[in-house]
């Protein structure tokens, strides 16, 4: 999508407040954020935090750092109350007074509050000797379990987890689900960090680094006008842009799997109707094979409303079973959107990219190969990646590494024992 972007403003010479990217939640913000950052494509966050600005993530953020630098004072008093143990703001202050008396961390302070009986009352004492306990359970697992298994024991142990589902409103719902795209991205880090070469477990300490990163980007938002809008579909109404990317058209997705009921049915056709008619140009429709839930790769259907809009006026840049595959989606699609697209010059429907070559549709459009075999020239797929170019080998044996330029992502170096490739005929 975003070489689509840089395609469309480059040959269109449209700017990028033009352009807007929409989906059906919140939590879908991640990925784009992070890959129009590396693509040093300015966008803003529209009715919306910026994903890793938001509290729930911020507080799981909080835990990682504690855990990793204990003597973090500000992850300290962000998390030793939530959830609530009963450690009030008249504790913590008598703890901050100890420790600006001793020179010390908040959390060296709790380890001397033995000695110092009488500066915070002893059921506070003992809260607070809880909690650090709690925090000591997590280090033993920094370097013993991946960043993914680390974060998730953190987010259940700590009450994370439990205090988030006990929200049944609809705010808990979707921090709900940021809490499990940032365990996604997470799973997503460990696996790129594997293919291109990290062969030692990938460690919460390892993921902390690669997030500092993005988070002071956060800090560092360009202010100008021209940006590209990123928004839920619900914050694009009444807006409109020349061009927009309507991205996760999946079942259980868009629609959503929370509203089965027909009327429930027909409130998420209206909203696809309503994000659809925000293009004033073109509208692009993009959906994922495969997604990540709870760490774990998913299959994905595309949504049924594709398939509810007049042919005529879609353009599929590349075959795809998934997509082509009617029998099954037409018994599902009310056709209640003919002559939709007469609202939008063009309704173009890709994966990621309607400008680059086509990419296979499954893996078994390509064949097996294996590693040593892999040379370079070869046209080779990637699960995650699509297709791309060998441009070089480097090493043997189980250290043997290929440099792929794979046309959606660019470049990447991978370690050819992890990577899976496959060679496209």
């Amino acid at each position: 999508m975003a070489s689509e972007i840089l395609s469309l403003v480059h040959q269109t010479h449209c700017s990028y407040s033009d352009i807007a990217i929409l989906y059906r939640t919140n939590a879908q913000s991640r990925i784009f954020e992070e890959t129009l950052r590396k693509r040093n494509i300015p966008y803003r966050i529209y009715g919306s935090l910026s994903f890793y600005q938001r509290k729930e993530i911020k507080d799981l953020l909080a835990y990682i750092r504690i855990t990793v630098n204990p003597n973090d004072d500000e992850a300290f008093r962000r998390v030793v109350n939530y959830p609530a143990r009963g450690i009030g703001d008249t504790t913590m202050e008598h703890l901050q007074a100890l420790a600006n008396q001793l020179g010390l961390s908040l959390w060296q302070t709790v380890g001397e509050l033995g000695k110092h009986s009488g500066a915070v009352k002893p059921p506070a004492a003992k809260k607070l000797l809880e909690f650090r306990n709690l925090v000591v359970s997590f280090q033993q697992k920094v370097y013993t379990l991946d960043a993914y298994e680390a974060v998730y024991a953190i987010a259940n142990s700590s009450g994370i987890l439990n205090d988030l589902k006990a929200d049944k409103s609809q705010e808990g719902i979707s921090r709900l689900q940021n809490i499990e795209e940032m365990l996604n991205g997470i799973r997503e880090f460990i696996e790129n960090q594997k293919e291109e070469g990290f062969e030692e477990t990938v460690t919460l300490v390892d993921y902390l680094e690669n997030v500092a990163l993005l988070t002071d980007q956060d800090t560092d938002q360009d202010s100008s006008t021209n940006r590209i809008s990123v928004m839920t579909v619900h914050s694009a109404k009444g807006l409109e842009f020349d061009y927009v990317f309507l991205t996760g058209l999946e079942e259980n997705l868009f629609p959503s799997n929370m509203n089965k009921s027909p009327d429930d049915m027909e409130e998420e056709r209206r909203l696809f109707y309503v994000a659809l008619t925000r293009a004033a140009k073109r509208a692009y429709i993009t959906y994922a094979q495969t997604r990540y839930r709870w760490g774990s790769p998913v299959h994905c259907n595309p949504s049924r409303f594709i398939n509810e809009i007049d042919p005529e006026y879609i353009d599929v840049p590349f075959d795809d079973d998934d997509y082509s595959n009617t029998t099954e989606r037409q018994a599902m699609a009310k056709p209640t959107m003919k002559g939709l697209a007469n609202q939008t010059a063009t309704s173009n429907l890709s994966s990621l990219s309607s400008s680059r070559k086509p990419l296979p549709s499954t893996p078994d459009m390509a064949k097996e190969i294996l590693p040593d075999a892999i040379t370079v020239g070869m046209a080779v797929y990637h699960a995650r990646f699509g297709e791309g170019i060998v441009e070089s080998i480097d090493g043997v044996g189980p250290n043997r590494k290929a440099l792929v330029n794979f046309s959606l992502v660019g470049t990447k170096n991978l370690l050819l024992k992890f990577a899976n490739l496959k060679q496209l005929e």
